[in-house]
């Protein structure tokens, strides 16, 4: 049987407050194939991000000979996290952690992009990565961080790297929950922040930098 990895893709798209301050100019990158778009004064959700970075990840999982299971992958029109997920962000981690405890996943890694202050831009910046602080809750999850943390750390180059963190605030690092050896949660970069948010979070060449780098820790 091939090992099998949950891709979370983050929140949802509808979710309240995971989204960029506005942004004050429009930005248009092709890159990879893909072609970001967004208009002054749009404000990019976090969700569109998490599945750029879930795409390449899945790509290069599976070209390793892994199997994938995507979690709220269909989301980015909203139609999921209205309809089956809710728009609560307690119910939505409940709700994501039971479908995936039925797939037989051996791990979970859960994308997300950072946030910070009150919805205005910021200084705030880096990635940096998660695992549950709780004995009875995190299974292989330090394991897995640090393996992971090995190679994201140095993805973008320059990116300031903020380490490998525990909480037992991230539903998401629940191996427990979610029915899996090892779960981990990513923040690949700081929507809050101008640079990052154009330079990373709407940038489908950081995103697959991200993604490589995860798939050769996992």
């Amino acid at each position: 049987m091939s090992y099998k990895v949950a891709i979370d893709c983050g929140h949802g798209f509808n979710t309240a407050g995971k989204r960029t301050p506005p942004f004050a100019e429009a930005l248009t990158k092709r890159e990879e194939g893909i072609t970001v778009n967004v208009q002054a004064g749009e404000q990019v959700r976090e969700h569109f991000a998490n599945v750029g970075v879930a795409h390449f990840l899945k790509i290069a999982l599976e070209r390793c000979g892994l199997t994938t299971y995507m979690s709220v992958f269909g989301d980015i029109d909203g139609y999921m996290n209205d309809v089956q997920y809710g728009t609560n962000g307690t119910q939505d981690v409940v709700a994501r952690q039971r479908d995936i405890s039925t797939k037989n996943c051996d791990i979970c890694v859960s994308l997300h992009f950072n946030a910070y202050g009150n919805g205005s831009w910021n200084t705030a910046k880096g990635v940096e990565l998660y695992y549950h602080s709780v004995a009875s809750k995190v299974g292989d999850g330090r394991t897995l961080a640090n393996k992971v943390w090995s190679y994201l750390k140095d993805a973008v180059a320059g990116q300031t790297q903020r380490g490998v963190k525990t909480s037992d605030a991230y539903g998401m690092c629940n191996s427990t929950a979610l029915g899996v050896q090892a779960s981990i949660l990513i923040e690949h970069a700081f929507m809050t922040n101008v640079e990052e948010a154009r330079n990373m979070m709407c940038s489908p060449s950081a995103w697959k930098l991200y993604a490589e780098a995860e798939a050769k820790g996992i």
